[in-house]
C-alpha cells in the first residue's frame, strides 16, 4: 500500500468512526465539593441526539468518591442543573435554579424545607455538620402570565441574608450589612 492510500484509509476511518465517538462524549463536571472523607462531582451528561431519545433524560448524575477505600459510588440522576452543592454528614445539599434544594446520598433524593420568612436561597455551604444558606429577601419574581403586582420592591430584595439548618431546624436569620 502506498502512503497516499495509507492516509486516504485513516481519512475514511476517522470519518466513519466519528458518529460512534460522538455519541459516547465524556460527561462534563460542574460542580465539585469536598469533604473529609469523600468528594462529590455532579456531571452534565453528554447530548444525546433527539432521534435516539425514547425518554425524558436526567440532565446529569451525582457521584460520591469514598476517599478512604477509593470507590465511586453513583448517588442519583438529577433532572436539571443545580447552582450550588455542600456536603452535610454524609449527605449532599443541592440548590436547584428555581429556589428549591434538596438532600442526597446513594439512591435518594429528598426535598429541603423552603426557608423561612420568605427567605430565597442563592448559595449553599456548609461546615461539615450545619448547612448554611445565603439568602435574599423577596417574594419570587412573577412568572411570566403573573403580574407585576406581585414583584418585590427594591428594599425586599436587597438584603443578603444568613441563615444556617442543622438537625432539621432553621436558626434565626442574620442581616448582612453589605453596602
Amino acid at each position: 500500500m502506498t502512503r497516499r492510500a495509507v492516509s486516504w484509509f485513516l481519512v475514511a476511518m476517522l470519518v466513519a468512526l466519528s458518529p460512534l465517538t460522538a455519541r459516547a462524549a465524556p460527561a462534563r463536571p460542574i460542580l465539585t465539593e469536598a469533604s473529609p472523607d469523600a468528594w462529590w462531582l455532579v456531571t452534565q451528561r453528554a447530548p444525546i441526539k433527539n432521534s435516539l431519545v425514547k425518554s425524558p433524560q436526567p440532565w446529569g448524575d451525582i457521584r460520591r468518591l469514598d476517599l478512604d477505600k477509593n470507590i465511586w459510588t453513583p448517588v442519583i440522576p438529577v433532572t436539571r442543573q443545580p447552582i450550588s452543592i455542600a456536603s452535610v454528614d454524609d449527605r449532599l445539599a443541592i440548590l436547584f435554579d428555581d429556589e428549591t434544594w434538596f438532600f442526597a446520598w446513594p439512591g435518594t433524593l429528598m426535598q429541603g424545607t423552603p426557608l423561612p420568612n420568605h427567605l430565597r436561597p442563592l448559595a449553599l455551604a456548609s461546615d461539615g455538620s450545619t448547612l448554611w444558606f445565603l439568602a435574599r429577601t423577596g417574594l419570587r419574581p412573577p412568572a411570566s402570565n403573573e403580574s407585576e403586582f406581585f414583584a418585590p420592591t427594591t428594599a425586599q430584595s436587597d438584603q443578603l441574608w444568613l441563615i444556617s439548618y442543622a438537625k432539621a431546624l432553621f436558626s434565626e436569620p442574620i442581616l448582612l450589612d453589605i453596602d
